[in-house]
């Protein structure tokens, strides 16, 4: 079922959908201003489903685990076993574990060997964090409902600086779940209030305030789904669900699923409803395709230090579900998926949108990332983010109604931006910056902005940006660099403002270690930089003449355009490769 919702003064296409409410990787996500919007009580979420993926019929000798089967029986389809994490205990290596559909409340364990982890063909395996509590495992008491509730969770894995004062519970692991729904945490029982619940620790109580009768009560009461070893290189998990993990805050590892072994291949899989974070990479040449990440607490997926990793026609969306902080502090790590000290990564024809905070960003000395053909959409930070790393490509990308820049490149270098078009984000639609975390000179082994090219982009502001369509500046104290030692290159661009006076000027630069520069066009710039000379302005035409439909996020070029009249320039040969194209485009934007 599709239906709108309007959230954070934006309105939202969204898919069955109820209103509702480590270690410091530390990051620069500032610059242009968070925009100033009431976050509100609630957040619209997304029903977790699993893709719909061709699975191979199992091989000889697949042991097979279904709802109704038992431990001690044969594992074979006749005489299944009945939980996962036997069956993974006793396959032998290199063996496969057909699951049949089903809910499985268990935790998986650690997988210590190569190992295909499959659903049955057609059929819908859930693997969940939490248990059923019977509506008759609760008392009526004062007009709200309780149940014993002993397990012990970490409510204080997270630092303070870590919360938005608006939502203080978001670094509890708590969740519980009404009839696929969940509830909001309050940390008082005096304000326990429709669709909230709150635990009493010192009582060991859990209290509702709706009569929990004829619904069904799901209560999160495991932090991990499984582990995969690095003596499991080559492990394949496909078709599966799972959700319902009481991940916490601290400790970067602590997530729903993790891997460490290379070669592992996510497929078809969906992680949903983790407290924090749902899945952590950590092996190299790991492979995420045809893969969902929905409304977890924190980030969909959280990369770091590996080599290789891909992601492809994946969904990631509504990450940092609890409204973690995504001001600019030590804290700052979130996003639908955040990649530090990576190398050689693809990301290509993902769907990021929604989140409550930045949609995918690389950091903290990551390089060869390729990032194409990708839809970033309504995220509350930033949409594309490269923050002190090397060798990036960012190309055929529509970035669109992000609360910050739609693309932010921060202390990176060598970064290739071309046929991308960004429209209507609250900060920049593009923004060049030094970062603050470097000094003059910087230390090994950072290095300042410097070679970034921008070419053939759409860059359409309509009256969202707090800042400029192109903004520039040296964050650092003092600066040391200006725009145009930033960017080499820069041209075959098209800016353009559907209201001409807001923002009033179009380009902000660092015009000189002193100063700054405001440009009303692309010819008052080109008159003092020597760029953008072949770019155009559309300036006062509304997004929906140049676009088929910006309303439902379709921002293919009207046949009519001006935006058609644009001459595209030749991409760099690397920039081609990754699109698999020729390096004569026919066009501009994405």
């Amino acid at each position: 079922m599709h239906r709108t919702l309007t959230f954070l003064g934006r309105t939202f296409a969204i898919t069955t959908v109820i209103a509702m409410v480590t270690t410091a990787l530390v990051g620069f996500v500032g610059l242009s201003p968070a925009v100033a919007r009431d976050p509100g009580p609630l957040a619209a979420w997304e029903t977790p489903t699993l893709a719909k993926i061709h699975v191979a019929p199992p091989p000889p000798g697949s042991v097979y685990v279904a709802n109704g089967g038992s431990d001690s029986n044969a594992g074979t389809l006749a005489q299944p076993f009945a939980t996962i994490h036997h069956a993974l205990a006793v396959v032998a290596a290199g063996g496969t574990v057909t699951v049949r559909g089903g809910t499985y409340r268990e935790s998986l364990g650690a997988i210590k060997h190569k190992v295909t982890l499959q659903a049955y063909p057609g059929e819908q395996p859930w693997v969940k964090g939490s248990v059923v509590v019977a509506p008759s495992a609760f008392t009526s008491n004062g007009g709200a409902w309780s149940t014993p509730f002993t397990t012990k969770m970490c409510d204080n894995c997270f630092p303070a600086g870590a919360l938005d004062p608006l939502y203080p519970a978001a670094g509890y692991p708590e969740q519980v779940f009404v009839d696929g729904a969940p509830l909001r945490q309050v940390l008082n029982k005096d304000v326990l209030g429709p669709g909230a619940f709150y635990v009493d620790r010192s009582a060991g109580q859990l209290w509702l305030n709706d009569d929990p009768t004829g619904h069904t009560i799901e209560v999160t009461e495991l932090a991990s789904a499984f582990t995969i070893s690095p003596a499991a290189a080559g492990t394949v998990i496909r078709g599966l669900g799972f959700e319902h993990w009481a991940t916490v805050y601290q400790n970067g590892t602590n997530v729903a699923g993790a891997s460490s072994a290379p070669n592992v291949t996510f497929d078809g899989d969906t992680f949903a409803w983790s407290a924090t974070r749902a899945l952590g990479i950590y092996g190299n040449n790991d492979v995420v395709t045809n893969s969902k990440f929905l409304n977890n607490g924190m980030n969909g997926l959280l990369v770091n230090a590996v080599s290789g990793f891909d992601i492809e026609n994946s969904e990631i969306a509504y990450s940092n579900w609890e409204h973690f902080s995504i001001a600019s502090t030590p804290f700052a790590q979130i996003a639908g998926l955040k990649c530090t000290s990576c190398s050689n990564t693809m990301i290509r024809r993902d769907n990021f949108h929604d989140s409550l905070s930045n949609a995918l960003w690389f950091d903290r000395l990551s390089y060869n990332q390729t990032v194409v053909y990708n839809q970033v959409i309504h995220n509350e930070g930033h949409g594309i983010t490269i923050e002190v790393s090397a060798n990036s490509i960012i190309a055929e990308n529509v970035v669109a109604n992000n609360g910050r820049d739609g693309i932010k490149i921060s202390g990176a270098n060598v970064v290739e931006v071309w046929n991308n078009t960004s429209v209507g984000n609250g900060g920049a639609e593009i923004g060049v910056y030094e970062d603050p975390r470097h000094t003059t000179p910087p230390p090994p082994p950072t290095s300042d902005t410097t070679s970034v090219r921008i070419g053939n982009n759409i860059f359409e502001d309509d009256g969202s940006s707090t800042t400029y369509v192109f903004d520039s500046l040296d964050a650092t104290h003092p600066p040391h660099e200006t725009t145009l030692q930033m960017i080499s290159a820069d041209d075959h661009n098209d800016f353009g403002r559907t209201n001409p006076t807001d923002p009033l000027y179009t380009f902000a630069t660092q015009a000189s270690l002193s100063k700054s520069g405001h440009y009303l066009t692309d010819k008052d710039y080109y008159l003092v930089s020597g760029r953008e000379r072949s770019s155009s302005i559309t300036d006062g035409i509304p997004l929906s003449v140049l676009f088929t439909d910006p309303s439902t996020n379709n921002y293919t070029v009207q046949p009519a355009s001006a935006l058609l009249l644009a001459q595209p320039a030749t991409m760099p040969s690397p920039v081609a490769q990754a699109l698999g194209t020729g390096t004569t485009p026919n066009h501009i934007g994405a």
